[in-house]
């Protein structure tokens, strides 16, 4: 349940310090602090019956809701980005940098993997000396 909400919690922080970068530092508080009182009510609501899904439930919307809160309140002052999707030339040139690099990191991954099962293969001592 809860690695359902791990995005949510991140653009939760993210939008958290967009606020902190506004020199607001009260908001983020108050939000933050209500986002924590309803997780205490609904771990005490939910935990004697769910146990830990319970808890994991609470947390995960109390999160929701901060997520809500906070976008809210950029989005009044006007402070959310215009969310846009790429253009179909953004994407190529996207891919034409971005795929090179992803290969020479699987390639180097991948030797390492071998050269790792290689040394297992011929022993403890090699292996920890592969180390």
């Amino acid at each position: 349940i809860r690695a359902l909400t791990m995005p949510v919690s991140a653009l939760s922080s993210v939008l958290s310090s967009a606020l902190l970068a506004t020199k607001d530092s009260r908001t983020p508080l108050k939000i933050l602090f209500l986002v924590a009182a309803l997780n205490a009510v609904g771990d005490a609501m939910l935990c004697p019956h769910m146990g830990v899904s319970g808890a994991a439930l609470a947390t995960a919307a109390s999160e929701v809701l901060g997520l809500a809160l906070f976008g809210g309140v950029l989005a009044r002052r006007h402070l959310l980005p215009d969310f846009r999707l790429p253009s179909l030339a953004g994407v190529r040139e996207f891919l034409s940098f971005v795929v090179p690099i992803i290969a020479t990191l699987f390639i180097k991954v991948l030797a390492f993997t071998i050269v790792g099962m290689s040394a297992t293969r011929l022993g403890a001592v090699p292996a920890a000396a592969h180390q």
